[in-house]
């Protein structure tokens, strides 16, 4: 007699290996979004207040510090970690280029 040769196989041990590493992706995704993920951007975040205030203080001296008053220029001395002059600088010029690309896009982008 001749021997069945096709054997009902159960789940291979590729199946196995592949669920285990989809389960430590998903473990670590969760974790991830759990306990490991930056603050969002969101209104009350302080940084982003503070931010916003270096930029306003930025289009008011039109990026020169000589023109904030002396608790401003206190308040920008501690937000900016010591570099006022280059924090103010640099959100006047990105709210310069704001301006030119807005002024382009009513333009006709011309």
């Amino acid at each position: 007699m001749k021997q069945n040769t096709t054997s009902a196989k159960g789940i291979g041990t590729g199946a196995i290996a592949g669920a285990c590493v989809l389960v430590a992706v998903l473990c670590g995704l969760i974790y991830y979004l759990s306990f490991v993920r930056p603050a969002s951007a969101t209104e009350d975040n302080p940084k982003n207040a503070e931010a916003a205030w270096v930029a306003e203080k930025a289009v008011e001296t039109q990026g020169d510090l000589s023109r904030l008053n002396p608790d401003d220029r206190a308040r920008l001395e501690k937000v900016s970690a010591g570099h006022p002059a280059e924090a103010l600088q640099m959100k006047w010029e990105a709210y310069q280029q704001a301006q030119a690309r807005k002024a382009q896009a009513e333009n006709g982008g011309r």
